[in-house]
């Protein structure tokens, strides 16, 4: 099989790579000093040519490693390499270097002009709301996403000088082939541009809203993709191959299905939350999904099976720490990452995600009990309002604990097609 011409690279070889440089392919090159680490394009114009006529190499740095992860400096090489390659109806090709230089010179302008540029702005809102994300992976994706999408066409003009057809030209490339990075990519130009009226430095209309930004660049043909789940008649089959498999992945994606909870608040649950007398376990608003501080405790009832899952765990980490810890290695007792549950999955042959139980979950309790609607959401841990919201204040707690119980032997019995497959869940 012949190699790859781009993409070669990974993050390991990033993460150990010795002083040298390395290409990943199609002009992306990672170079590393004695100190440092940092990407570099590598590109040649048919309008730059040496005296014997052929054109020049020419190389310009985009980042350091530090700021710029794989994915977005192969995304910035990506449209270095098109606007390099661009065609004659389209303007013809444009170098690189003479880009930066010139909206360098037109920042400069800017600036000297009191005016800040989008780049100023977003840094400003980044600043102004750094103890506010929910974790450190949503305080990257900003800046990085930023790095990637928005700073090479909008990041060096006027904030005031930012307009539809701008945003639009902005997100066009990505509108339709990552249309999830383009709606996150949009919103957050929104954002920055909003912070910039509230601080009374734009004028007008916001001109990154959906409606505005959907009048240019079409529709998106794809809705806003569902999690993967697994249909529940395949719950018993699956069960059997996690319980076949050793080691502590298994037993917290288990304990993630029986549970109908997300990965996170699995996978970083401490042996104090678990009360073994109530054999309730109850999960702290700060640790669920939703803005910080926002969201409400959930108490999980647990099955029989998920106290024996517990059992064994117990007696793996002695009962202190994470649950579901790491067993081996630097990391030893560090909780497990959501790929190492997904990638379970996939190992198993389950084309679903672990968050999808979630819906395998509410799937079955639809159609296979007469389990109250407010019941179910309420294992879910989603919010209600009105009279609902009171009658989960109430016996709520007993109820789940019976549907919890009655999911758990579902899964472990195999499917049989019949007329008669509900289970009557929430007597009284």
């Amino acid at each position: 099989m012949a190699k790859t011409s781009i993409h070669k690279l990974t993050q390991a070889a990033v993460k150990n790579a010795k002083p040298g440089r390395y290409a990943d392919g199609g002009g992306l090159y990672l170079a590393v000093g004695p100190q440092s680490k940092s990407w570099v394009f590598r590109f040649k114009l048919p309008s730059t040519v040496s005296s014997r006529g052929k054109p020049l190499s020419r190389e310009m740095g985009i980042g350091s490693v530090a700021d710029i992860g794989l994915a977005a400096a192969r995304e910035k090489a990506r449209r270095l390499r098109e606007l390099v390659h661009r065609k004659p109806e389209d303007g013809g090709p444009v170098d690189p270097l003479d880009q930066r230089q010139a909206a360098k010179a037109e920042q400069a302008v800017a600036r000297a002009k009191g005016v800040p540029t989008f780049r100023d702005m977003a840094e400003a809102y980044l600043a102004a709301h750094a103890g506010s994300w929910k974790n450190a992976k949503h305080a990257a994706q900003w800046p990085s996403t930023l790095t990637a999408y928005v700073y090479p066409t909008l990041g060096s003009l006027p904030i005031k000088a930012i307009d539809q057809d701008l945003v639009a030209k902005t997100l066009a490339p990505i509108w339709h082939t990552k249309p999830e990075t383009a709606r996150r990519v949009r919103a957050r130009i929104q954002t920055v541009i909003e912070h910039a009226i509230a601080r009374k430095i734009f004028d007008g209309g916001n001109p990154a809203t959906l409606s505005q930004v959907t009048h240019l660049l079409g529709r998106q043909t794809d809705s806003v993709q569902n999690f993967k789940a697994l249909p529940y008649r395949q719950m018993y089959t699956f069960m059997q191959a996690v319980r076949a498999h050793p080691g502590v992945a298994a037993q917290a994606l288990e304990f993630l299905v029986l549970t109908a909870t997300r990965s996170g608040e699995t996978l970083q649950a401490p042996w104090s939350e678990i009360d073994w007398q109530t054999k309730i376990w109850p999960i702290p608003g700060a640790r669920r999904k939703g803005r910080k501080g926002k969201e409400q405790p959930l108490d999980v009832p647990l099955s029989s099976r998920c106290m024996e899952i517990l059992t064994a765990a117990a007696e793996r980490t002695g009962g202190t720490g994470l649950i579901f810890g790491k067993e081996e290695g630097k990391r030893k007792g560090k909780p497990l990452s959501e790929n190492a549950l997904s990638g379970l999955v996939k190992e198993l042959g389950f084309d679903c995600v672990p968050h999808g139980f979630r819906s395998s979950f509410r799937d079955w309790a639809g159609d296979c009990t007469h389990a109250p609607r407010e019941i179910a959401e309420a294992a879910l841990g989603h919010k209600i309002k009105g009279v609902e919201a009171d009658y989960r204040r109430g016996s709520a707690i007993e109820k789940r604990r019976k549907l919890m119980q009655d999911w758990a032997k579902f899964v472990d019995q195999p499917w049989v097609e019949r007329a008669d497959n509900v289970v009557q869940i929430g007597a009284a």
